[in-house]
């Protein structure tokens, strides 16, 4: 998972949680540990899936 990645899928949710993450996402650049970062990652993606989740289940 990138942080490329992310941010690409921030362009589904709603705007406060698109903000919300966008923050987080900023963050997550000052951890120097790679490893930390990836665990950071898949945690936030997870999170991310989520709350698209939501903005399907309110349009459909």
């Amino acid at each position: 998972m990138t942080l490329q990645v992310l941010q690409q899928r921030l362009d589904a949710l709603m705007l406060r949680d698109k903000q919300r993450f966008a923050r987080r996402l900023h963050g997550v650049k000052k951890v120097k540990n790679p490893d930390a970062q990836q665990a950071i990652f898949q945690t936030m993606a997870k999170e991310i899936e989520q709350a698209a989740a939501q903005v399907a289940l309110r349009e459909g």
